[in-house]
C-alpha cells in the first residue's frame, strides 16, 4: 500500500521517513499474519489502519478479500463495492466482486463485473481464466477468446486448456477441442475430469481406438469411474 494513502502525524522534518516506517509497520504485520494464516487477524490490524487512512481502494478490497477467506461473503461484497466506489477502475475489486456474486449465484451481477475485470486487466491469468470459465458456463460464444487468452498467458495451465476444450466443443470445433482437451491431459495426466472431456470427443471426432485408450487410461486411475 503506497504510504501516501494514509494520514500520518508528521513533523516538518523526516516527514518522508515517517510515512515510511509507518506504512512498512503495518504491513508486515499484516503479512505475518497472513503467512500464519490468521486471516481474522490481519482483518483487525487493517481495520486499525483504516481508522487513520484517506479512502483506498486496495485497502478495502484487501479487507473484502480477508472477509471472503472468513466466508463473510456479505461483509465483502460491501468492502469490494467500496473499492470501487473510491476506484472505478481497481480491475482486482472487480474480480473478487464477480467470484463473491458467482458463488452466491447471482451471474447476472457477476459476468459484468468479472467482464470488467478482464478488460481492465488483460494480461492477468486469473482475470481472464475466470471470465472465460464463467461463459464456458453459460454457453457464450466469446468463451473462446476469453480462454485462449488464459492459455497464452498461461501455456502451463491444464484447466485453462480444458476450459478452451468446453468453449470449443460448445461452438462445434470439435477437432479444436479435442486439441485442447489433449493438451490439458498431457499437462495433467492424474486428473479424470479432463482425460474423460478428451475420451468422449475422441469419440465424436471418429478416433474410437484412441478413445478406448483413455478410457482404459481412466479406469486405471479410478476403477469407480
Amino acid at each position: 500500500m503506497r504510504p501516501a494513502l494514509f494520514v500520518l502525524i508528521i513533523v516538518a522534518a523526516g516527514a518522508a521517513q515517517t510515512r515510511t516506517a509507518s506504512t512498512a509497520g503495518w504491513r508486515a504485520d499484516v503479512d505475518a499474519l497472513k503467512a500464519k494464516g490468521d486471516a481474522a487477524g490481519a482483518l483487525a490490524r487493517l481495520e486499525q489502519v483504516e481508522q487513520g487512512a484517506k479512502p483506498s481502494a486496495a485497502l478495502e478490497d484487501e479487507m473484502g478479500f480477508l472477509l471472503a477467506v472468513l466466508n463473510q461473503r456479505a461483509g465483502a461484497m460491501d468492502r469490494f463495492r467500496k473499492a470501487l466506489a473510491i476506484d472505478a477502475k481497481f480491475a482486482a475489486a472487480h474480480y473478487h466482486l464477480g467470484v463473491a456474486l458467482w458463488l452466491e449465484g447471482n451471474r447476472e451481477e457477476a459476468l459484468p463485473a468479472l467482464e470488467q475485470a478482464a478488460r481492465l486487466g488483460p494480461k492477468v491469468f486469473d482475470y481472464r481464466y475466470r471470465y472465460g470459465a464463467a461463459l464456458v458456463e453459460l454457453g457464450k460464444t466469446a468463451a473462446v477468446t476469453e480462454c485462449k487468452a488464459a492459455t497464452s498467458l498461461r501455456t502451463g495451465s491444464a484447466a485453462a486448456w480444458n476450459q478452451l476444450g468446453l468453449a470449443l466443443q460448445h461452438q462445434g470445433d470439435r477437432k479444436a477441442a479435442a486439441a485442447a482437451y489433449a493438451k490439458a491431459v498431457d499437462l495433467e495426466p492424474a486428473n479424470t475430469d479432463f482425460r474423460n472431456n478428451y475420451g468422449l470427443m475422441l469419440l465424436e471426432t471418429g478416433s474410437p481406438d484412441k478413445a478406448i485408450a483413455q478410457f482404459q487410461a481412466l479406469l486405471a486411475r479410478d476403477p469407480g469411474n
